[in-house]
């Protein structure tokens, strides 16, 4: 894997590993959201798994982060 590649994998995999963090410390979302959000995590991982290219791999993490970008604000 080039290294351009496997940098974008490495941030969405951290970008998981906070996300599975806030949803798992928050006292905002009920546990089915929680679990909702972790099994959205494995699943992404899982799709890591295959060979992604790396425009796949940033339509990954655009997708992950639309949530976070959409809802933080006033």
């Amino acid at each position: 894997m080039n290294d351009d590649k496997q940098k974008y994998l490495d941030q969405l995999l951290m970008t998981i590993d906070i996300q599975n963090k806030i949803m798992t410390d928050s006292k905002n979302f009920d546990i089915e959201t929680k679990v909702a959000f972790v099994n959205h995590s494995k699943n992404i991982v899982e799709l890591t798994k295959d060979k992604l290219t790396k425009a796949q791999l940033k339509s990954l993490s655009n997708e992950l982060l639309t949530f976070w970008r959409e809802n933080i604000g006033p």
